[in-house]
């Protein structure tokens, strides 16, 4: 027998006699992330945004997370969460990742879609990168969250020149080939699809 039942938010409660499942407003998404989970050979689908800070000395802001088995230097971004568009997302993780607030963002100027590993989990990441341009290089890591700051090594500014010198590995791995352009502001009409 199910019968249902819902709260002041309007989110709605199936009681069944298996379980009690929660079904929210964003419901078709979860679904499908539920879905995937439930295939073990398919990764979850995961939209994230990520910003390409640059400062005024057109250094890049870049953090160095540990990842389990090795570092790598990204962008500060993440997870877009339900009822949130990309360039929402993006702001919020720069708020939440650097302290940075009411700065413009450019339109999306690259995508790429990978796999990740987090959490026990496997994740299909569709990523979009956006642009903000800072006055300041002081950053502060105030709001981050616990479970972030945990893979977080380090933070620093880089200079193409600088990327192009190391053996770190970087994402997008092609990042001191592409981002050129994007210091000199010369933005594509359509985002790049990045592979890797």
């Amino acid at each position: 027998m199910i019968r249902g039942s819902s709260d002041q938010a309007g989110t709605q409660f199936v009681r069944s006699e298996a379980a009690r499942v929660r079904i929210s407003p964003w419901m078709p998404r979860i679904r499908s992330l539920e879905c995937a989970h439930m295939n073990e050979d398919r990764p979850i689908l995961r939209p994230a945004a990520r910003v390409l800070v640059i400062d005024e000395q057109s250094r890049l802001l870049l953090f160095r997370l540990n990842t389990g088995d090795r570092d790598v230097w990204i962008v500060p971004g993440g997870t877009v969460e339900p009822g949130e568009t990309p360039e929402q997302t993006a702001s919020r993780k720069l708020w939440e990742e650097t302290g940075i607030e009411h700065i413009d963002l450019s339109p999306c100027v690259w995508t790429r879609r990978h796999i990740v590993a987090w959490g026990g989990k496997t994740y299909e990441q569709d990523e979009r990168f956006y642009v903000a341009r800072t006055p300041t290089e002081e950053i502060t890591l105030d709001n981050i969250g616990a479970e972030e700051l945990v893979l977080l090594r380090e933070w620093r500014w880089w200079t193409v020149e600088e990327i192009e010198r190391s053996d770190a590995l970087f994402a997008p791995r092609k990042l001191a080939k592409i981002l050129p352009a994007i210091l000199a502001t010369d933005y594509p009409d359509e985002p790049i699809v990045l592979d890797s």
